[in-house]
């Protein structure tokens, strides 16, 4: 644990001329000397091993992306069509449901004007977008 004077070595082949620190006394001590070569080492291979994760996550990303356009066009295609029948199956039900509350209130002999316009209105209108769904979905 104590500092020392580290010798400067000669070159060979030329004369005059040495390799190190001149003489001069060593700021840290052997044992910090060899404790930061190793924390060195161990900072390295941490950032190695990033690299190579950092590297993988990129490719799989990039695979991701390699998706053609055509591709990407039939999964959208996929999804407007669902949607379109999705909306066709919800106003045939509503449709039904119209016709339905018209014919009880028929059968009732209930003589309300108002009410029967305003569900042979509701029963017109369903009926009409149902109509513009099954256009839609051909």
């Amino acid at each position: 644990d104590s500092k020392r004077f580290m010798e400067p070595t000669p070159v060979e082949g030329m004369p005059g001329l040495l390799h190190g620190p001149g003489g001069l006394l060593s700021p840290l001590t052997p044992r910090q000397l060899a404790n930061n070569l190793l924390a060195a080492a161990l900072v390295n291979r941490l950032c190695a091993n990033l690299m190579v994760s950092l590297g993988r996550v990129c490719e799989d990303y990039a695979a991701e992306k390699r998706v053609p356009a055509e591709e990407l066009a039939v999964l959208h295609a996929r999804a407007v069509l669902k949607e379109a029948e999705e909306a066709l199956r919800l106003a045939q039900q509503e449709a039904s449901d119209a016709e339905t509350s018209l014919r009880s209130f028929l059968q009732s002999g209930e003589l309300e004007a108002d009410r029967q316009r305003h569900l042979q209105s509701v029963v017109g209108w369903k009926t009409s977008a149902q109509e513009q769904s099954c256009r839609e979905l051909q």
